[in-house]
Formats: C-alpha cells, structure tokens, sequence
C-alpha cells in the first residue's frame, strides 16, 4: 500500500487514478472471479438534493479542462453562484482563500 500525504494529493490527484485488478478464471468449471482496489478520499460530505447544472458553471468547467495538463483534467474545484459567476481551479487551490466561504482557509487534514 502506498501512503501519499493529502497535500501531494492536492497537488497531483492524478495519485488517485490507479487501481488494482485481480482475476481467477476456474477454466473447469467456467467461472471467473474479479475483485478491483482503487483510491479514494474519506469525505464527511452528504447531497442534501440535486439540481439541473448551470450553463454558465459547465461553461467554465469545460475551458478549464481544455486548458490544464491531462493530470489535472478530471480534479478541479469550482466556487461561486448563478448570479456571482464561476471560480473553477485547480484542485490545490481548496485549501486558498479564494477558493473558502467566509475566507476561511480550509485544512488538507480534512481528507
């Protein structure tokens, strides 16, 4: 098992994206077993409800990810409202000013 810091994470969440694979075929009696491991970060988070996606937030989603390394493309944060507009960075920058409500600077730790 490799253990990577949650700041490394942050940095590169392309860390994230390996995953094991273990088969066993039994050829006599035609059965074949799998089991898959991956990484994933523990979240405190729950979905309270789910609502249509913002034109204007997807909009700025797809410039950022034509714009940023393939490492990069799947792992970004986006801050902001329908009506204030879209902040969409890197994954890093969740623990930026910038990036927290009420200025308040969020600690990896919580990963």
């Amino acid at each position: 098992m490799i253990k990577t810091k949650p700041e490394e994470v942050l940095r590169s969440p392309a860390l994230l994206t390996p995953f094991n694979i273990l088969c066993f075929a039994d050829l006599k009696k035609y059965t074949f077993d799998h089991q898959l491991s991956f990484p994933a970060l523990p979240s405190k988070w729950n979905v309270a409800s789910t609502q249509p996606v913002d034109p204007v937030l997807l909009k700025a989603v797809e410039e950022y990810i034509t714009l940023q390394s393939a490492e990069q493309r799947g792992f970004f944060v986006a801050l902001g409202s329908d009506e204030s507009g879209w902040k969409v960075n890197i994954l890093a920058n969740i623990t930026s000013k910038e990036f927290t409500p009420a200025g308040k600077v969020l600690s990896p730790k919580m990963f």
